[in-house]
């Protein structure tokens, strides 16, 4: 239903500025009708982060700097949490059809992953705590990426906190692992 209020709006936005703008009455139907005659299509706008020129300075130095490595020895790391349940809010019925009902629950069961890809390298781990602490984060990385962990790997991390942590980089410095800095507001460089 969102998607479709969102068009509807935009509809009748349109409509109200040729009528305010140039006293012409349009019906939003007409708009819609008219964009679809067009070629035109209704779709959702991508995000992307809003950086100012120093971010997209640090985005380019962090490829100038990855290019000048072997591909092979670089390691991409991040972790996500997924909801179990059914979360979709829509479905194609028939047109004599209902659309089947959604539960929905209060506390919703969660699975909380982390994983690492690379060239020939994958490590996926599904971690117990929902929330990701410097000490956590630490144990996860001793137990399950030192053990795989090559000399020439280059291990890159978004600036999750937990991964900023002094903590965190200490214990990184101190087991010799190579660490690429990741710019910031940069979600979307990961692979």
């Amino acid at each position: 239903m969102k998607e479709k209020d969102d068009d509807d709006q935009y509809r009748i936005k349109t409509s109200k500025a040729l009528r305010l703008r140039l006293s012409v009455h349009v019906c939003a139907r007409t708009i819609n009708r008219d964009l679809l005659a067009l070629g035109f299509r209704w779709v959702a706008r991508p995000r992307v982060p809003a950086l100012t020129d120093d971010q997209r300075k640090k985005r380019m130095d962090m490829a100038d700097e990855l290019l000048s490595h072997d591909i092979d020895n670089l390691l991409f790391s991040d972790e996500s949490l997924f909801d179990c349940n059914d979360v979709t809010d829509r479905e194609w019925c028939r047109p004599d059809e209902e659309p089947s009902t959604r539960p929905t629950e209060r506390w919703t069961a969660k699975t909380h992953v982390w994983g690492v890809i690379g060239v020939k390298f994958r490590l996926l781990v599904f971690l117990t705590d929902d929330r990701v602490t410097a000490e956590n984060y630490q144990d996860t990385l001793k137990k399950f990426l030192l053990p795989k962990l090559k000399e020439t790997h280059i291990f890159m991390q978004d600036n999750a906190p937990a991964h900023r942590a002094k903590a965190t980089q200490e214990f990184l410095q101190n087991k010799s692992v190579r660490v690429a800095e990741w710019p910031p507001h940069s979600p979307d460089l990961n692979p």
